[in-house]
């Protein structure tokens, strides 16, 4: 394999890991994203005894 198909070769494996790259942040901007609305959702549950807040309020 002579050095300029080597260059190629490294070449299109950086394209495809920057791609991987990319992809994985996106996937943890999606990841935050859901966090971030379970989060919102389960802070208004009383965790000690497991009944949400609303429900309480509504008894």
């Amino acid at each position: 394999m002579d050095r300029s198909h080597k260059i190629l070769k490294l070449l299109s494996q950086l394209e495809m890991l920057e791609n991987e790259i990319a992809m994985t942040e996106i996937q943890l901007d999606e990841i935050n994203t859901m966090s971030h609305h379970v989060q919102k959702f389960i802070e208004p549950w009383d965790v000690k005894k497991a009944v949400p807040i609303f429900l309480k309020e509504a008894a």
